[in-house]
Formats: C-alpha cells, sequence, structure tokens
C-alpha cells in the first residue's frame, strides 16, 4: 500500500486486523492507482464474508480517477487472508470521492452476511448532495443508495456511527 498521508496508523490497521495476524508481522500489502489517491483514508474491518475463516478489511481510495472521472474514488473489500479483491466498487460521477468513509452495516439484508456501507459525500459533482450506498457483503451488489435532499448537504455519516 502507498501511503500519501498518515502512513503509520493505516498501516498498523492493516496488520493489526487481518484473520489470525500475530505481533507485528506483515500479512499483505496494496498499492494505489495513483499518487493522491488517498488509498486507505477510510479502513474498516469486517468479519469472514468469504468463508476463509478470515476477517476482510475494506480500503477507501477517495481521490481515485475511477472509470467514471477524477476523483470519482473507488473503495475495495480485501481478502484478510491474502489481500485478493473480495469487490471493487467505483464512484458514480467525477467529483463524487467515493470511499471516504466505509463501515460494517452488519447484515441489513438478512442474508446472513454483513454488508458494506460507503459515502460519497460530494456526490454529485457540484451540487454535493452527498450519497450513501449499502451493498451486500454476500454478492457485492447495490442494496440501497440514499442522496441528501439538498445541494449542499454532503449527506454522509461519520467513521463508527453505522456500526455502533
Amino acid at each position: 500500500m502507498t501511503w500519501t498521508q498518515a502512513p503509520l496508523l493505516p498501516t498498523a490497521l492493516l496488520a493489526a486486523i487481518a484473520g489470525a495476524a500475530r505481533g507485528q508481522d506483515t500479512l499483505f500489502s496494496i498499492e494505489g492507482a495513483g499518487a493522491g489517491d488517498r488509498l486507505g483514508l477510510s479502513v474498516a474491518a469486517f468479519p469472514d464474508l468469504d468463508g476463509d475463516g478470515w476477517r476482510e478489511i475494506a480500503v477507501g481510495e477517495p481521490l481515485h480517477d475511477g472509470p467514471n472521472g477524477s476523483n470519482s474514488g473507488r473503495a475495495r473489500l480485501l481478502s484478510g487472508r491474502s489481500g485478493a479483491v473480495i469487490w471493487n466498487w467505483d464512484g458514480e460521477g467525477p467529483m463524487d470521492q467515493f470511499g471516504q468513509v466505509i463501515q460494517d452495516a452488519f447484515d441489513l439484508d438478512g442474508d446472513g452476511v454483513h454488508d458494506v456501507a460507503i459515502t460519497a459525500a460530494h456526490y454529485p459533482a457540484g451540487a454535493f448532495n452527498g450519497r450513501v450506498y449499502l451493498y451486500s457483503g454476500a454478492t457485492g451488489l447495490l442494496l440501497h443508495a440514499w442522496t441528501g435532499e439538498n445541494a449542499g448537504d454532503f449527506f454522509n455519516f461519520s467513521r463508527g456511527v453505522a456500526g455502533g
């Protein structure tokens, strides 16, 4: 993982929250797509979602220039065992900054697997209503999205609120 800001905290979090990590061993590392993408601005731990017995890790990259434009953002759910990408989600449009906050949403769809909540506070570009997305932890599919009612709402949630 390439860190441009606060390199010690996110690196320590990745080592500490993965599956059966022991001590300070590095289990894996990931690289951001580009300098300044802010990979790791948001990091969240999840219970085992893929059935391998290891906890998973989600990371946000809100300034990633994705397929939907500059600073559209991205979030990835990674295997705690290997670091392999389980699910990859991209922001909807330029400047959305999707992936600013990622949170365990527990099992909101009742399928027995925890779900993933991800914010895009700058959605849509220029209006900044904000949007919160809920994805299935089992399938990676979008379950629901909530959008701020007014321009400038920056509808979002804070780290730790959704997960209690």
